[in-house]
């Protein structure tokens, strides 16, 4: 029974996989998924799933311990490490693993939720001195990333010990472990165990709610899905032009929201589409900075900003060459200190139509402009870290220039 996790109660298989019966607080381990690094690529994708918009992909890292047979030392009778003559350290080959390591236990297996939309690893298993440990990032915590490693992660490796529980640790076993009885409730695994033996398994999890579950009940989870364009709303002016989605107002307005928590700023980044700032002074017409989720929304900006400017000549700096240089409507000259642009576009008057529904639409719902001014703030902040981006990737590109010119010989 003990080797067979579809005969076990859910007190039964914590029992197992907890067999200390430790408890460990929260802050037990850190939150940062990347400071483990992995000699495999999690390169099978198991599932793809979506969380209030945010598009994630659930991947499998299978690791064949015999073909890593050069990182087993070999040990004697008393489990001292053997060594050579030179003290080298005696490794196993792939023959002599086999003696160490039998087949049931010759694939380790790991797994891995990465953020597709933003592309970063979110939540991941790992080896913790022979332990099994669960780590998601601050950013995508409440999710129900844990709950989703563990349900799949125990399909393969059903008995890996755990060395204890944190609080959520222990609450996202038990919604796991539910998750598989139900499946085998549904998949008919129970249908010959004894009546009163079926029910007291099933019983065992009667009183847990799963993420999944509580998620799919959910009316309004798809209320933060910034990808639909009839959405969007224009702000145009003579020194900024800014593209975002109107749900960003009811995100503000709910009052679960943490505005400056991660999870909510990464939110709000997907809610900017683009933004083009020019500098202060009104006699330039140098884009200052910008921010854009894709190069369409870039160009519409930029012509935006064209129409209600009355130009398609700008110039920019530098470090944006190769941003702007892109798009396909731009051409880029350069001068001593700065690049001029010019946009190939016909100029005219339809930002005004834009801007005013958007205005119409801004004033019902925000009519104190309260929400707005963090919306503005979200987007220049955006807009300031582009500009960091590019000037960091523009000083490396004279680096690399400078090193080049001084390997040619006159």
């Amino acid at each position: 029974m003990k080797n067979n996790i579809n005969n076990l109660t859910l007190k039964e298989y914590l029992n197992i996989v907890n067999d200390e019966h430790k408890m460990l607080p929260s802050s037990a381990f850190g939150n940062n998924v990347e400071e483990y690094s992995f000699e495999n690529p999690f390169d099978k994708i198991i599932k793809k799933f979506n969380r209030y918009g945010i598009d994630f992909s659930l991947r499998e890292q299978k690791t064949d311990r015999w073909e890593n047979a050069h990182n087993y030392p070999k040990r004697d009778d008393d489990d001292e490490i053997l060594r050579d003559k030179k003290n080298n350290i005696i490794y196993h080959d792939k023959q002599s693993i086999k003696s160490l390591i039998s087949e049931d236990k010759r694939y380790v297996y790991e797994h891995a939720v990465y953020d597709e939309t933003h592309g970063k690893m979110a939540a991941r298993t790992q080896d913790e001195w022979g332990c099994l440990l669960i780590r998601t990032a601050s950013t995508y915590e409440g999710l129900g990333l844990g709950e989703e490693l563990l349900y799949e992660h125990r399909k393969v490796r059903p008995f890996r010990n755990t060395g204890g529980y944190s609080p959520q640790g222990l609450n996202c076993e038990q919604k796991a472990f539910r998750r598989l009885v139900l499946d085998n409730v549904e998949n008919g695994v129970y249908d010959d165990l004894e009546p009163e033996r079926r029910e007291e398994i099933i019983s065992s999890v009667s009183n847990i709610t799963t993420f999944k579950e509580r998620y799919e009940k959910e009316e309004n989870k798809e209320k933060y899905d910034f990808s639909q364009n009839s959405d969007l709303l224009y702000h145009v002016e003579e020194r900024f032009v800014l593209i975002y989605n109107r749900k960003l107002y009811e995100m503000l307005a709910d009052e679960n929201v943490d505005v400056y928590s991660d999870r909510s700023q990464m939110l709000l980044k997907d809610g900017v589409a683009a933004y083009i700032d020019l500098l202060g002074n009104p006699e330039s017409d140098r884009i200052f900075k910008s921010y854009f989720k894709d190069e369409k929304r870039l160009e519409e900006a930029l012509k935006l900003l064209s129409d209600v400017n009355e130009t398609t000549l700008f110039e920019i700096y530098k470090r944006d060459q190769n941003m702007f240089s892109k798009l396909p409507r731009v051409s880029i000259s350069e001068k001593r200190d700065f690049c001029e642009l010019t946009l190939s576009h016909n100029l005219s008057n339809d930002y005004q139509i834009k801007n005013a529904v958007s205005k119409k639409i801004k004033k019902m719902i925000d009519p104190y402009e309260e929400k707005w001014s963090i919306i503005h703030e979200i987007a220049d902040g955006l807009g300031d870290g582009n500009m960091s981006k590019n000037d960091e990737i523009h000083e490396n590109n004279l680096k690399g220039n400078k090193k080049i010119k001084s390997k040619i010989k006159p």
